[in-house]
């Protein structure tokens, strides 16, 4: 009973009544505003491709999102977890970051109470944006595709969240100008 989820829940029946009408990327939810259909474009759709897949095959909303729900806490704890061991390598405090994430506050309160699904779809790229942005400018700089896999998560999840993150990384390039301009091969 989510503030959001109505909105949610029909997003993933407007991704699943536009595949079953042969559109694989939803732009328009085809059987909303009584067959008018509805623009898709405020919220990115590709995480909910598999909530919709598992509707096309019978399985009801209730398990759907809750299946979606329980792969976003997995694939926040994983991330976490590995983004803080590539900057730490440490067992102890990857396991240590994971559940201070997990049990963040807001985190929580995103998933349980606002039921803000693209903004906790994002909460699982942000961790790998801020490993990515350390690996860049302070520790191994082979590991940049982190950022580009982190931002390329995040602006499918949730577009507000990919600006806040920019904001971050460019306060993070102001605190490393200067390596920014001693070492080229940043440009």
């Amino acid at each position: 009973y989510g503030h959001d989820l109505h909105g949610h829940l029909m997003r993933i029946e407007g991704v699943k009544d536009a595949i079953r009408d042969g559109h694989l990327l939803a732009e328009i939810y085809p059987n909303n505003n009584n067959g008018y259909g509805l623009l898709g474009f405020i919220y990115p759709n590709l995480f909910l491709h598999f909530p919709a897949m598992l509707r096309l095959y019978d399985v009801s909303m209730v398990t759907a999102y809750h299946t979606l729900i329980v792969l976003i806490n997995a694939a926040t704890a994983i991330a976490m977890y590995f983004s803080v061991k590539s900057i730490t390598k440490s067992e102890y405090s990857a396991l240590l970051g994971t559940v201070l994430y997990m049990l963040a506050p807001y985190r929580l309160c995103d998933l349980y109470i606002r039921s803000a699904l693209g903004e906790t779809l994002a909460m699982i790229f942000l961790p790998i944006v801020l490993a990515g942005l350390y690996h860049v400018f302070i520790g191994n700089q082979k590991k940049w595709y982190l950022l580009l896999i982190g931002f390329a998560g995040i602006i499918q999840s949730h577009v507000l969240s990919c600006l806040l993150i920019c904001f971050v990384s460019v306060a993070f390039g102001v605190v490393f100008i200067k390596r920014l301009f001693v070492d080229k091969r940043y440009f």
